[in-house]
């Protein structure tokens, strides 16, 4: 059957605009990453593509902005083209640039405000064997989103960091995931920290996909490998007490928080000291996704 030529050139009409709404689709809107675990599934919603990202393409700059330079990482920030997109892969370099050892980093819109859930994040390391540089690789979150275009939670002088990842020359933080809860503004220091995994020698630089649980009652780090989840570590419960301990902190810190991924050196790594026991050589910190799968019970 011969179609008259008016519905032909409607067809093709629609049809152009489908592959252009195809072509102009977030690519970051895909998920890639495995669910959570089962034995933990049901606590968590789907996938929010609002609050994650697969970096094809780019970084979605709807989401984050740029991490600014502060007390920690002051002079570390020095150019943005540090970091660049290639193949999926988010890549923060960290450089020695006229005389100065520079990295970058990116930290999350103000509007996009996370709270409990599973968060899943691809990424892999590459830098000194010996596990000593005084470069920082970390996906970490906070009240505070650290950024240039800065903005700050009111959690009052309670409110908790929950270290994902960092990479330092420490070897208990090698990489390591811990908290660190603010009480009344005091911060736990040694020993009595809480920590999921104490951390230890990277002996890879494959890619790793790590989860982190923070549910409203606990906090647990998970590592997928061979299809298959596996907590790693303990687990940080969340007691009615205000002092904490080392699988412990006190339900006053659970807070909403923004994310920060990054790779710098912070100031105490530019000291003498910090420069002659560890490697300025040059890293890379490649991320390939940080998704984030909403929890049911809320903060």
């Amino acid at each position: 059957m011969k179609i008259p030529q008016r519905y032909r050139r409607r067809t093709s009409t629609i049809a152009s605009l489908a592959l252009l709404l195809i072509a102009v689709a977030p690519l970051s809107a895909y998920r890639e990453g495995p669910n959570p675990p089962s034995s933990v599934r049901s606590q968590y919603n789907a996938y929010d593509p609002n609050l994650s990202d697969n970096f094809n393409g780019g970084v979605d700059w709807s989401k984050w902005t740029r991490r600014q330079t502060n007390i920690a990482s002051k002079g570390s920030l020095a150019t943005w083209q540090l970091g660049t997109v290639n193949g999926g892969w988010m890549r923060l370099y960290g450089k020695r640039i006229n005389g100065n050892w520079v990295g970058n980093g990116f930290a999350s819109k103000p509007s996009k405000i996370y709270n409990t859930g599973f968060y899943v994040a691809r990424w892999k390391f590459n830098g000194p064997s010996n596990n000593k540089t005084i470069y920082h690789p970390s996906i970490w979150s906070a009240n505070w989103n650290n950024g240039v275009d800065s903005a700050t939670i009111p959690t009052g002088s309670n409110w908790l960091e929950l270290d994902f990842m960092e990479y330092e020359s420490w070897p208990h933080y090698s990489p390591a995931s811990h908290l660190v809860p603010r009480v009344n503004g005091q911060i736990p220091s040694g020993n009595t920290r809480p920590r999921m995994v104490d951390g230890g020698v990277i002996t890879s630089f494959s890619d790793q996909i790590w989860g982190v649980e923070y549910h409203k009652n606990y906090i647990r780090t998970w590592k997928y490998a061979n299809g298959t989840w596996s907590q790693v570590g303990r687990t940080v419960w969340s007691s009615g007490q205000t002092n904490w301990a080392i699988n412990k902190y006190s339900y006053k810190c659970r807070k909403k928080m923004y994310w920060i991924l990054s790779n710098i050196t912070p100031d105490w790594q530019r000291r003498p000291a910090a420069l002659q026991n560890n490697s300025t050589a040059d890293t890379a910190f490649y991320i390939n996704y940080f998704e984030y799968h909403p929890g049911k019970s809320k903060i």
